[in-house]
């Protein structure tokens, strides 16, 4: 039996003694139950919202579109977007952590991660002095920039609970030499984050299972446990290493460290969208999703644009409204979650009739097996809910250019 399933036994063995002898452990039982079907519950309601979300995010640009840009109306529906984007992105952080998205890597600078977790850091202490350094001298990582910020967010908030009369945080990140034994990727420099507190520390004989799930080293009896151990998973998930240098009264240190970017060959700056010039001559769309709101919001949108639109509420009706316009649907803007038939099967009906159909998927939770599939086959373009309006022209317009 190797060394990890072996201490995984032992902390299940003392969890089952402390349920048994303290209530205080019946307490952290419960805490976890709740955790997890909170778990449960987002899963289930993370697509419903990401729907109303996207009729809130969608509407606002669409006033946008209509205002003059230095009028009043504009400035608020511009402010109604912005709060959007935001409850999106919590949607979003809220899926890696419970959820446990796919990693989608990206070049990423590694103090845009710190910055955006300490401006999340510093909204929730008051008497924590919160420091930067950063010594990576523009080197990138290849990562999943929301899945990273969340794992130095676990630490830091940890950091936080572990100085509850005040400290120090200080965050920094560096340059290393090649990886340790272990790593899949050995051969590349790796820069390393830094996450130092000057709190109560962790004890000895619990540093060897600070990474187990559901092992805690908070008195509160709130905590879940999950922190560290979904901060390890996401940190392995990108070929990374975490290491921990602690002891009681003198603060503690999680270092975590990722390979450097390797960059093939150097890419051209990117070129700004235009997105006043995206403009249709007549393509049909078929716009397939289950809330109304969605599908009218497409629909006022394309057509503005110049598109002919296509609408349908449900797996069932979008099937027989591509065989009855099969020589006229030029693209499908399919819904994958959907009750009845789901957008899976009707992905796999279009492409019976029409092999060459073209179709932007879209989805505000992808967690399911059928999708994934589909997705991971590489063919067609994907477009996350709630939609971005803009964005889903450009990727339209793109689709469509296809040979």
């Amino acid at each position: 039996m190797n060394t990890e399933l072996e201490q995984t036994f032992r902390i299940i063995d003392r969890i089952h003694k402390e349920l048994k002898s303290s209530p205080d452990g019946a307490q952290q039982y419960l805490q976890v139950l709740r955790c997890a079907n909170a778990g449960n519950l987002l899963a289930g309601i993370s697509h419903t919202f990401n729907n109303i979300l996207g009729g809130i995010l969608g509407y606002s640009q669409l006033l946008k579109e209509e205002l003059p840009e230095d009028s009043t109306a504009y400035q608020h529906a511009a402010v109604i977007e912005k709060a959007s984007k935001r409850a999106s992105k919590l949607i979003s952080q809220l899926q890696t952590y419970s959820l446990r998205q796919p990693v989608r890597p990206m070049f990423v600078d590694p103090k845009r991660i710190v910055e955006e977790v300490v401006a999340i850091v510093q909204s929730s202490v008051k008497n924590i002095t919160v420091s930067t350094s950063f010594s990576h001298a523009g080197t990138k990582v290849i990562a999943d920039f929301p899945a990273m910020c969340h794992a130095l967010l676990n630490l830091c908030l940890n950091a936080r609970d572990a100085m509850p009369d005040g400290g120090e945080l200080r965050i920094e990140t560096s340059l290393a030499g090649k990886a340790k034994k272990g790593s899949t990727n050995r051969n590349t420099q790796r820069v390393v984050f830094r996450v130092s507190d000057t709190g109560r520390g962790i004890a000895e004989d619990l540093l060897p299972y600070i990474f187990v799930p559901f092992v805690t080293t908070q008195e509160d009896n709130m905590a879940s446990g999950m922190g560290l151990a979904i901060t390890n998973g996401i940190v392995k998930d990108h070929d990374g290493s975490i290491e921990v240098v602690s002891s009681p009264g003198k603060g503690t240190t999680f270092i975590i460290s990722l390979p450097q970017a390797q960059f093939v060959a150097k890419t051209p700056a990117p070129v700004r969208r235009r997105r006043a010039k995206i403009v249709g001559h007549g393509e049909v769309i078929m716009v397939v999703d289950d809330e109304e709101d969605l599908r009218e919001m497409a629909k006022k949108i394309f057509e503005k644009k110049g598109f002919r639109v296509l609408v349908a509420d449900s797996g069932k009706s979008a099937i027989e409204l591509f065989e009855k316009h099969v020589d006229e649907v030029q693209l499908v803007i399919l819904d994958m979650i959907m009750p009845g038939v789901d957008g899976a099967e009707v992905y796999k009906r279009l492409k019976s009739i029409r092999k060459n159909a073209k179709v932007i998927l879209t989805s505000g939770y992808i967690n399911n097996a059928p999708f994934q599939e589909i997705l991971d086959k590489g063919e067609d373009t994907f477009v996350p809910k709630p939609w971005d309006l803009p964005d889903l022209i450009v990727a339209t317009s793109r689709v469509l250019a296809e040979k």
